[in-house]
């Protein structure tokens, strides 16, 4: 049985002209004849028995005919029906009996009936009944309807509506309703391709006839039911990578997609919105990795403290080793070695990025590394890395900020040798009380404590559980290597009722609450205790538990690791300092445009900016989701307009 389709023309634009995919040398699955497809053919008419009308078929003439004698009737009382074909048996059910099944469109949900007023106005002008209409107008319904140019088309009883065209209370919308209710009634018999194309848009299934005389492989039908135009070049091959990225609607677009596949996107100087941090990326869409490059010119300089000429010639005659001022070949080439291998370690691979872009599902993952140059003109920064002349010598390392109108011009950026060794307790105290304070700021903004209980009861109720969960979840949120801050829960019970019970009881009550943050995902350790009665008898507010945060272990926690050489490599991607709070001048405008990208890319910025928390970009070693948005705003650059930037989801 062959199903035939009808659309009405949208005044849309015209699709892109396919095209085969350039040096594609190789095939996909069962090899198949060039004719098999047709250019613009929509997937999910992708069948040999389903064909598409022509504006100049009789069928669509006749549906535009059928339609004006009903939206003209002056009153249904005095219409006269229209008398369904002798065709028709089976395809609009009457009283009589009911329709043989009608086959669906493929992709077509459920769909819904014709509501009782529509019903009512197009029956006895149709003379038919309708209930068996299917009416779909979702969104995706009208991306089919689009992908056919078409205001609405009509495959058995489904009438599938372009996005905002099912309109049944106004009159083009009747209009239109009636047009598609036509070809249900009175469907063209046979395998005729029944379509009504926009004169703006591209003939992409062949409906342009041949001139009298010219080629006959023109009027051959292919599988599809379509003919090729007279002279036309052979249809291109099917998208390669459906299996990889997803079913597209359109083999159009699907060969599109596979082209993006195999290209080599690159960027040059990338500076971010952020106005600083400058490097080079390269995306190749099919393996999905993405290269970001810092390319660096190193200076090794003399350590500050360096004595003067005179000076060291006269230690030197007294036997004084002065290595310990200059850089050996060997230093130089373990420092360089060094900072690549730590950085790449450290920001590499963190936080992939995926496509969200139906049938376009790339990834991409990110190897981050520092590249050494030879010529200053090639560097995005160059290096000067002083030499420090004792273990517990220090100095400032700083990045400078790239001239945003003249990206071919290197930065700066002044490291030391101690930027490649890891600090084993840099701020510890500072990095735990800044922890402890998150917790109890969460801690109250959920309201969680104190846990109130019914009486003689240790069931968390409803009121409670939340708070509760609400405090779990920000629990949760600690960064990897921020301290696992103690917790204590205290529970009570009020003055009634004897006291070994009331002991237990209140035990019973921290237990439940230690037991549900736990079930909920907290990390942190929970203490309890029971403190029996309180307060006095029949006192529900004593009914409780309490949750407190620990201000002790602060004290004692010596085990937050720095290192400053991945910390100034975040300067050169555009990561601004979180131990500072900067809300003016330079500072203060990139930290602004910095948390906006932050929030489009749609990561969670830092809780409290100007503090110590064991962030990359505070003072711990924490490569965050949100020190990877200027690589997700590159990514988005590299690919739009194909991949907008908002259709990356990072993390």
């Amino acid at each position: 049985m062959l199903h035939t389709l009808t659309r009405k023309a949208d005044k849309g634009g015209a699709p892109e002209a396919a095209g085969r995919l350039a040096g594609m040398s190789w095939q996909v699955g069962a090899s198949r004849r060039a004719a098999d497809r047709v250019t613009g053919m929509p997937r999910f008419l992708g069948r040999e028995d389903v064909t598409v009308s022509r504006p100049e078929d009789g069928s669509e003439r006749l549906a535009d005919e059928l339609a004006g004698q009903v939206m003209d009737t002056a009153s249904c009382p005095g219409c006269t029906p229209v008398a369904a074909c002798e065709t028709c048996a089976g395809i609009a059910r009457t009283a009589e009996g009911e329709a043989a099944p009608v086959a669906s469109a493929p992709r077509l949900g459920p769909g819904e009936a014709l509501d009782d007023a529509t019903r009512a106005f197009f029956e006895p002008r149709f003379g038919a009944d309708l209930g068996e209409v299917r009416v779909h107008a979702g969104e995706h319904d009208g991306r089919l309807a689009s992908s056919l140019s078409a205001r609405a088309f009509t495959f058995g009883n489904d009438i599938v509506f372009g996005k905002g065209r099912y309109q049944p209370g106004t009159d083009s919308g009747r209009r239109l309703i009636a047009h598609e209710l036509a070809h249900v009634v009175r469907p063209q018999a046979g395998s005729a391709v029944a379509r009504q194309t926009d004169a703006g848009v591209a003939s992409d299934a062949g409906a342009t006839a041949p001139a009298a005389g010219g080629p006959t492989d023109a009027g051959v039908p292919l599988p599809g039911g379509v003919p090729l135009p007279a002279g036309g070049p052979a249809a291109p091959a099917p998208p390669l990578f459906d299996s990889l990225y997803g079913t597209c609607l359109t083999e159009e677009e699907g060969r599109r997609r596979d082209a993006f596949a195999l290209r080599h996107l690159h960027l040059d100087r990338n500076i971010p919105s952020t106005t600083f941090g400058m490097f080079d990326t390269d995306y190749w869409p099919l393996t999905g990795l993405m290269l970001v490059t810092v390319k660096m010119k190193f200076n090794f300089v003399a350590a500050d403290n360096t004595p003067g000429f005179w000076e060291r010639m006269s230690r030197s005659l007294r036997g004084e080793d002065l290595s310990r001022f200059f850089w050996s070949d060997t230093e130089k080439a373990d420092f360089k070695r060094d900072l690549i291998g730590r950085v790449t370690a450290r920001w590499s691979a963190r936080h992939p990025m995926a496509s969200t872009k139906p049938c376009w599902s790339f990834r991409a993952i990110a190897l981050v590394t520092p590249v050494e140059v030879a010529d200053d003109a090639d560097a995005h920064y160059v290096t000067t890395v002083h030499k420090l002349s004792s273990p517990g010598a220090s100095r400032t390392s700083t990045t400078s900020d790239p001239d945003v109108a003249h990206p071919e011009r290197p930065a700066s950026a002044d490291l030391d040798s101690g930027d490649v060794v890891e600090d084993a307790n840099r701020r510890s105290t500072a990095v735990a009380t800044s922890e402890r304070q998150r917790i109890e700021t969460a801690l109250a903004a959920a309201a969680a404590t104190p846990v109130l209980f019914e009486r003689d009861s240790d069931a968390i109720t409803a009121a409670a559980a939340g708070p509760l969960t609400t405090f779990a979840e920000a629990l949760k949120q600690k960064n990897p290597s921020d301290p696992l801050i103690p917790i204590n829960v205290d529970g009570f019970a009020s003055m009634d009722g004897e006291l070994a019970h009331n002991v237990d009881l209140s035990e019973r009550r921290a237990i439940a609450v230690r037991d549900f943050l736990v079930t909920k995902g907290a990390p942190q350790p929970i203490g309890f205790s029971g403190n029996g009665p309180v307060g006095a008898a029949n006192d529900a507010a004593n009914r409780k538990a309490d949750i407190t945060v620990d201000h002790t272990f602060e004290t004692s926690y010596a085990s937050n690791r720095f290192s400053a050489g991945e910390h100034e490599f975040g300067h050169m991607l555009g990561l601004p300092d979180e131990y500072q709070n900067n809300t003016t001048g330079v500072l203060g405008t990139q930290q602004a445009l910095y948390s906006a990208l932050v929030t489009s890319a749609g990561a969670r910025g830092p809780a409290v900016w100007g503090v110590s928390t064991s962030s990359q970009m505070a003072s711990g070693v924490d490569v965050l989701p949100r020190h990877y948005v200027t690589l997700w705003e590159a990514l988005g650059r590299m690919t739009a307009p194909d991949i907008a930037q908002a259709e990356w989801k990072l993390g």
